[in-house]
Parts: structure tokens; sequence; C-alpha cells
């Protein structure tokens, strides 16, 4: 049976910047650098599953 991987990641991994500046506790800094994945032998399921998630976030009127 095939296995599926979707890796994902949000954040930025990146601490220093040009010529080696720490950019921690900086303006806009994030420290937050959050990697997920999911593994499925069913990826039509899952894909419908984000899908339809979409749709109820974008039918809400709150």
């Amino acid at each position: 049976m095939k296995k599926y991987y979707f890796i994902d990641e949000s954040g930025d991994p990146v601490f220093y910047g040009h010529r080696k500046k720490l950019l921690v506790g900086t303006d806009g800094f994030q420290p937050y650098l959050i990697i997920g994945m999911i593994e499925t032998d069913n990826r039509r399921a899952l894909r419908k599953a984000v899908v339809d998630f979409m749709e109820m976030i974008k039918a809400d009127v709150m």
C-alpha cells in the first residue's frame, strides 16, 4: 500500500540576519517555527477534508 507524506512549516527558522546580526528580540521577529507532518494512504480523502474545512471557514459569517 502506498503511503503519502505531507510536510508543512510555518514561521521562520532564521535567527541571524545580514552580517550575523542576531534577530532574536528585534521588532518583527517571530520566535516560532512549527513543522507538521501527516502520513496517509488515502490522499483523496485527506484532500476532501481540507477543502471541506476551507469551505466551512469561508462560509462562517462571524
